[in-house]
C-alpha cells in the first residue's frame, strides 16, 4: 500500500493495520490511498479517502469521506485506521480470492488451501 497522508501517524498506522507501506514509489504498491481533509470554521473535519488499485487490483477504486470531530490524536488515529482497514478490505477480499482455494478433495475439510 502507497499512503499519501501528511496527517497520518505513520508508524502508528504501520503497526496496527500490518501492512507492507510503500513510501517512496507508488508504483510499487498494489494500492494507492490519498488522504485529505477539509477542516471547517468549528473545527470539525473532514476526512477524503481514495483507494486506488494498481496491478492485479486495478479493477477497484473508490473514494469516500468520513466526518471528525475531536482534538484528541489518539482518537484520530484509531479513526483513521479503523476507515483504512474497512476501505482495504475490497483489495484483500480480491486478494484471498487469487491466493486461496477451497479445498474440494475432502468433503469434510471446509479449510482454505493454497492452490
Amino acid at each position: 500500500m502507497f499512503l499519501d497522508c501528511a496527517i497520518c501517524s505513520m508508524n502508528y498506522i504501520e503497526e496496527e493495520l500490518k501492512f507492507e507501506i510503500v513510501l517512496v514509489d507508488k508504483n510499487h504498491a498494489d494500492v494507492n490511498v490519498f488522504v485529505d481533509s477539509v477542516t471547517n470554521r468549528l473545527g470539525y473535519t473532514n476526512f477524503n479517502l481514495n483507494f486506488i488499485g494498481q496491478k492485479d487490483y486495478k479493477s477497484i477504486g473508490f473514494e469516500f469521506s468520513f466526518p471528525y470531530g475531536s482534538n484528541s490524536i489518539s482518537k484520530k488515529n484509531i479513526i483513521m485506521v479503523t476507515n483504512l482497514a474497512y476501505g482495504l478490505s475490497p483489495f484483500l477480499d480480491e486478494f484471498h480470492k487469487k491466493r486461496y482455494t477451497l479445498n474440494k478433495t475432502n468433503p469434510n475439510d471446509h479449510g482454505y488451501q493454497y492452490p
